[in-house]
C-alpha cells in the first residue's frame, strides 16, 4: 500500500487558546512575533478569547514550555518515569529554547494586555428551551456499570453493546449480561460483514503512553490485529480499494503526538500505515467526495490543528489531502456528521465543539455546533452556528419524520451551575431553509455527566430513540448534587 500525503506537516507549538483582535493598539513588530511563534502552524489564537487569569496561570505556561522557555518554575509533565520518558521522546517540549527572553516577555505583555479580565458567563440559557416533547426520557440506574464509556447499537446479533471503564462490555440493556472484558476501556466498536472491531484505548486521562488496542471479535473471541496505539478512540473498517480485504481506519487521538492510522489486511497479517501524524483525530466518515468512484475519508482533528481533513482516494491507493475548514483551536472540536442537509446532492458538514478540558477550562461562548454548507466542490461555508457551552457529541437525523434534519447534541462540559439540564439539547427543525429550530431539554439530563450518545431502534418500534452514558467524574454544582447515580439517559421516540 502506498500512502502519498502531499501535505506540509508542522508541529504543533499550542495545543489550545483563543479567538478574534482587540481594540488596543500594539506595535506590528510585537503583533508580528506573536503570530511568528503562535500562529505558525495553526489559526492564530485570539487573546480576547481566554481571561487574563487562566491565561496568567495555565496557557502561558504550557506554551512557554513547547517553546522551550523556563517560565515560573512550571513543570509541563508531572508523571510515572514511563510517561516522562514518552513525552521526552515526543520532543513537545525541546531542550534548547526556541525563543529568547526579551521576545516572549514582550509576546507575554501583549497577550495580556488584551486579554479581558472575564467573560461572562450567559446564565439565562435554560429559559430559552422548551420542555423536550416527542420523546419519552427515563433515567436508568445499574450498580454493575461503572462509567459508560461507549455505546455501539449493532445490527447484528449481539444487539446493542454497552462499555464501562473497567474494560467490561454488557449486552442487552435491560439485563446488561457481561460478554468480555478488557484490561482498560473499550470506547468505540463497529461492526463490518459480521465482524466487530473493538478499540481499547489504554488511557482515559490525557497521556503520552501508547498503550491502546485495536481487537477483532468473531465468534466471541477477540484478537489483538494492532497494539502500542496512541488513545485509539474510533475505529472504521471498510475495503477502501475493493480488493476484497478489508481496511481499518483508526482515530489515535494521542495527546501531544498522535496519527490517523490506517490498518491493512496482507498475505502476511496485519500492517499499519500513517495517513496523517497530528494529534486529535477523533473521528471518521467515508464518502465519494469527488465523485472519481472512490472512496475517500473525511476526518475530523482537534488539539492545535483543528478542523476537516479530506482524504481523497487516488488511483494507486495513495491519498491527497486536503483541509476544507480550518478552526481556531480554542473550539475544541469533538465531533461531527456528514449530511446534506439542504438536499442539494452535496454533503454538508455540522460540527460539535465543545471539549473544555487542558489548558483553559471556562465556559467559552462560542462553544456549540456549526453547519458547514458545501458549495458543491467541498467550498465548505459556516452557514448557520448555535452555541451550547461544552458540546461535545451530535445526531443529526430526521427524529421527527416530517422531512428534515433534527439534531440531538450532548454537551459533557455544560453550566452545570445555571444550566445543568443542557448536558442534552435537542434542536427540532422547523424550517430548514432559515435556520429555524425549536430547542428543547428535559431536567433528567442535569443527573448526568453524558460522555458518549447513540441513536437507534432500541425499543424496535420502527423509528429514532436515542440512548446517553454517564460518565460522572467531572459533575459539579447542581448536577453533581443531584446526579442519583444514574447510568443511561434513554430518549424513546413517541412518532411511532
Amino acid at each position: 500500500m502506498n500512502i502519498s500525503l502531499k501535505f506540509a506537516v508542522l508541529t504543533p507549538l499550542l495545543l489550545i487558546l483563543v479567538g478574534s483582535l482587540s481594540q488596543c493598539r500594539l506595535t506590528e513588530s510585537t503583533s508580528g512575533k506573536y503570530e511568528q511563534y503562535c500562529g505558525n502552524c495553526h489559526l492564530l489564537p485570539d487573546p480576547s478569547s481566554i481571561p487574563a487569569a487562566v491565561w496568567r496561570e495555565s496557557v502561558l505556561p504550557e506554551m512557554a514550555a513547547r517553546l522551550g522557555f523556563k517560565y515560573q518554575g512550571y513543570q509541563a509533565v508531572n508523571g510515572s518515569m514511563e510517561e516522562e520518558f514518552y513525552t521526552q521522546q515526543s520532543n513537545v517540549y525541546p531542550e534548547v529554547p526556541l525563543i529568547d527572553s526579551s521576545d516572549w516577555w514582550e509576546i507575554h505583555d501583549y497577550v495580556l494586555s488584551l486579554a479581558p479580565e472575564e467573560i461572562v458567563v450567559d446564565t439565562l440559557r435554560s429559559s430559552r428551551n422548551q420542555r423536550l416533547e416527542g420523546f419519552t426520557a427515563t433515567l436508568i440506574a445499574n450498580k454493575k456499570i461503572e462509567a459508560v464509556t461507549g455505546i455501539l447499537h449493532a445490527e447484528n446479533k449481539e444487539g446493542t453493546l454497552i462499555c464501562d471503564l473497567s474494560g467490561r462490555i454488557f449486552v442487552r440493556l435491560d439485563t446488561l449480561h457481561e460478554k468480555a472484558r478488557f484490561p482498560t476501556p473499550t470506547v468505540a466498536a463497529q461492526v463490518y460483514e459480521e465482524r466487530l472491531y473493538l478499540t481499547e484505548i489504554g488511557n482515559m486521562a490525557p497521556s503520552q503512553i501508547p498503550s491502546g488496542k485495536l481487537h477483532l471479535v468473531e465468534d466471541s473471541i477477540p484478537k489483538v490485529l494492532a497494539e502500542k496505539l496512541h488513545r485509539p478512540v474510533y475505529v472504521l473498517p471498510a475495503d477502501l480499494d475493493e480488493d476484497g480485504n478489508e481496511e481499518i481506519i483508526v482515530c489515535e487521538f494521542g495527546y501531544h503526538t498522535g496519527a490517523l492510522s490506517l490498518i491493512s489486511k496482507t498475505a502476511e497479517g496485519y500492517k499499519k500505515g500513517t495517513l496523517l501524524p497530528l494529534p486529535g483525530s477523533i473521528k471518521v466518515e467515508l464518502a465519494d467526495m469527488d465523485h472519481d468512484g472512490r472512496l475517500d475519508i473525511i476526518a475530523l482533528f482537534s488539539q492545535g490543528q483543528e478542523g476537516i481533513y479530506i482524504f481523497y482516494q487516488q488511483e494507486d491507493f495513495g491519498f491527497k489531502v486536503a483541509k476544507p475548514i480550518e478552526l481556531p483551536p480554542q473550539h475544541g472540536s469533538s465531533w461531527f456528521e456528514l449530511v446534506d442537509y439542504d438536499r442539494d446532492g452535496h454533503l454538508d458538514i455540522v460540527i460539535a465543539n465543545g471539549d473544555n478540558a487542558d489548558y483553559s477550562n471556562f465556559l467559552k461562548p462560542y462553544h456549540g455546533i456549526r453547519l458547514y454548507l458545501n458549495g458543491g466542490e467541498d467550498d465548505f461555508d459556516e452557514a448557520w452556528f448555535y452555541p451550547i457551552y461544552g458540546a461535545t457529541r451530535l445526531e443529526a437525523d430526521d427524529f421527527d419524520q416530517d422531512g428534515d434534519l433534527d439534531f440531538a447534541v450532548l454537551a459533557f462540559f455544560p453550566d452545570f451551575n445555571h444550566s445543568p439540564e443542557e448536558g442534552l439539547v435537542y434542536l427540532r427543525n422547523e424550517d430548514e431553509s432559515t435556520y429555524d429550530f425549536t430547542t428543547m431539554t428535559t431536567p433528567l439530563a442535569a443527573d448526568g455527566n453524558w460522555l458518549t450518545m447513540e441513536k437507534g431502534d432500541f425499543d424496535e418500534d420502527g423509528d429514532l430513540d436515542l440512548m446517553l452514558g454517564n460518565y460522572p467524574f467531572l459533575l459539579r454544582g447542581k448536577a453533581g448534587e443531584n446526579r442519583n447515580n444514574a447510568d443511561f439517559l434513554i430518549l424513546e421516540n413517541l412518532h411511532f
